[in-house]
């Protein structure tokens, strides 16, 4: 798999942009490579791209042994709140797990945490979603029994549309009652 499939397909699955994808995969790899002993994390590390494969160097000492262990140092390495963690390092885990050969998958049955295993294999089929195109306004005649704000009910005295003139009318028209009482008090 090309290192540009891999972050996209990470990229599509989570969310993220092209550059957190990336970064995403290079954690997740680390830690994945932290727990596995050297025989499993080289055949993992042959069949990443050739972008991760410097991600995927086993450490001396293991960093984890169970699969909270697992997603706690991912969360270490990129940094992120522990859903997000979770979230990244399960569809990382399905890409590589997705992307090797049966001999580094059947290592990995036997170096992986049960839990863990149980992530990496339990791979949604994901399907990207048909894009929709945005249909046309419609263009509709209303008829007499339709209703809309510019008609209102149709068995009503006044509309919306004449009831706003109507009611200016007859504001200005107590304005200029009010003005006229005033004058004539004061005369």
């Amino acid at each position: 798999m090309r290192f540009e499939d891999f972050v996209r397909e990470v990229r599509e699955r989570t969310g993220l942009g092209q550059v957190q994808a990336g970064r995403a995969a290079e954690c997740c790899v680390q830690a994945l490579a932290e727990g596995l002993s050297e025989l499993p994390a080289r055949h993992v590390r042959a069949g990443i791209p050739p972008e991760l494969q410097p991600f995927a160097t086993p450490s001396n000492v293991a960093h984890w042994r169970t699969a909270r262990d697992y997603f706690e140092r991912v969360r270490e390495l990129e940094g992120v709140p522990m859903g997000m963690a979770l979230e990244h390092a399960e569809v990382v885990l399905q890409t590589v797990y997705g992307s090797i050969d049966n001999e580094a998958r059947r290592l990995l049955r036997e170096d992986l945490p049960p839990a863990l295993l149980e992530v990496a294999q339990a791979r949604p089929a994901y399907h990207r979603p048909p894009p929709r195109p945005v249909p046309p306004p419609r263009i509709t005649r209303r008829t007499v029994n339709e209703r809309s704000l510019a008609v209102g009910n149709p068995r009503s005295d006044a509309p919306v549309s004449e009831a706003g003139a109507r009611l200016a009318e007859a504001r200005r028209m107590d304005r200029e009652r009010a003005a006229l009482d005033e004058a004539e008090e004061e005369d």
